[in-house]
């Protein structure tokens, strides 16, 4: 028997749910949008560090949506469930005398029962009910298993490496993969007294000294605007970050392709030139990188408990990227290449949202439209990239806005999907909430019957 009702308005219908399993009575958070999500679920909010998915009560009802830009609207979370609700109103809560409560004897209908108070008739929605007649995935926390790296997918005697490409003045530069940690948005920047350096920023509590590679490179220093990224590098547990103007593609590149730096032009910075149809890159050496890392690190000498440090074991590493104004991301170790937007070949009759083909380095791919499977507009920029990934052992390139990171998370603020079925099998919730990315599973992407019709495309 139910003890006190939160009575609730939706539309212009009086509602009321059991009072004891309603947990929390919020204004209404920022909503992170789930494309291709049910019609009634307006998306995923991240409370206390717990991630929710939001559902309009409205739109469960078959009623209208609940205008959640209403300054009376509310949103409900639900004890011991990852759902909640939104309501256009709150309109307070009465005490059930048994007497004036009448059980609904229809079990197929939403409501569980009817309360009479002296203006009106309740009617109480249960809430089970409207959680079962909605198309959910489910989002737990959990500590995931440190993936291993996928092999690239080459020709067995042709040696290649990954490579970051990245503009420092008007010119191109490259830095092998290996060689860096992450790659972010500049955060703010600390100057530090009497030193070269640019500054200091902080990465996950992390104070990590900052460079300018147009100093270092000999070129006049750019402000940061919105295309600049920070490169951090690792060696030996150590890392420092390096400012650039702009990050243009990871991509993989054959040795074939790659030139030694005649005697009398060599120098510290620079160990080879790579070459391709289109440009010209200077490859940074490694050694020079690991001197400046070496030389720049940061000791956090307030650090003395080992438990407290996070290793990579207990990490996930992300490639992010956005469609429209939301984030998503690619596991890593899905990602091959990231590469410049290119001039793409329609083939007739392809399957939706699948874009064309295109030639890449001589192998032909197929490109899907990420905007249009997920529901939005394409909008190519000179911003936009094709994301390379290998999806049942074939390369797919993906079209998305930017690619603005590549980072490591904390396994705590991962909610893993337990549906393996699930287009989004992550949500990340960064920055106490105020960030929330969703991971897509690339192999969810792309259902069989249409990943054989993209095989008979690239023959």
């Amino acid at each position: 028997m139910i003890e006190n009702i939160l009575e609730i308005r939706v539309g212009e219908e009086v509602y009321g749910f059991d009072a004891d399993k309603i947990e929390q009575i919020l204004e209404i958070p920022s909503i992170t949008p789930v494309p291709l999500s049910d019609s009634s679920m307006l998306g995923v909010v991240v409370l206390s560090g717990k991630i929710y998915q939001v559902l309009d009560v409205g739109r469960v009802l078959n009623l209208e949506s609940v205008n959640i830009k209403n300054e009376k609207a509310r949103l409900l979370t639900i004890s011991n469930k990852e759902e909640s609700f939104v309501v256009d109103e709150v309109l307070g809560m009465i005490s059930v005398n048994e007497e004036n409560f009448e059980e609904n004897s229809d079990k197929d209908s939403f409501l569980s029962g009817f309360y009479k108070t002296e203006n009106e008739v309740v009617q109480i929605l249960d809430i089970e009910k409207l959680l079962n007649s909605v198309s959910l995935d489910s989002f737990t926390p959990v500590k995931l298993d440190n993936l291993q790296n996928n092999e690239e997918t080459q020709t067995e005697n042709e040696e290649v490496k990954r490579v970051l490409f990245f503009k420092a003045g008007d010119e191109k530069f490259a830095i092998n993969i290996e060689s860096l940690r992450e790659l972010i948005f500049v955060p703010e920047i600390t100057p530090i007294a009497k030193s070269d350096a640019l500054g200091m920023i902080t990465l996950r509590e992390e104070i990590i000294t900052i460079l300018d590679m147009n100093s270092l490179l000999g070129f006049s220093y750019k402000e940061v605007d919105e295309k600049s990224r920070a490169l951090i590098t690792y060696f030996d547990g150590k890392s420092v970050a390096l400012l650039v103007d702009e990050v243009e593609e990871v991509r993989s590149i054959k040795n074939s392709d790659i030139e030694n730096i005649p005697q009398n032009m060599a120098n510290d910075m620079i160990e080879a030139i790579y070459k391709d149809e289109k440009s010209i890159a200077s490859i940074i050496s490694n050694d020079f990188l690991r001197h400046l890392t070496r030389e720049y690190h940061l000791e956090e000498e307030n650090i003395t408990d080992e438990n407290n440090k996070i290793s990579e074991n207990d990490m996930s590493e992300i490639a992010v990227f956005k469609i429209g104004n939301e984030e998503y991301a690619f596991d890593i170790e899905e990602v091959q290449e990231i590469i410049r937007y290119d001039e793409i070949t329609p083939v007739p009759e392809s399957p939706d949202f699948i874009e064309g083909i295109l030639n890449l380095r001589g192998a032909v791919i197929s490109i899907v439209n990420l905007p249009e499977r997920l529901g939005f507009e394409k909008n190519i920029t000179d911003k936009t990239k094709i994301i390379v990934c290998a999806v049942k052992n074939e390369k797919i390139g993906f079209i998305v806005d930017d690619v603005s990171e590549i980072l490591f998370v904390e396994d705590e603020y991962i909610s893993k999907s337990t549906n393996e079925e699930a287009l989004f099998d992550e949500v990340i919730n960064l920055d106490d909430g105020k960030r929330v990315i969703l991971k897509i599973k690339v192999s969810n992407l792309i259902d069989d019957e249409t990943f054989e019709k993209i095989e008979i495309m690239e023959k």
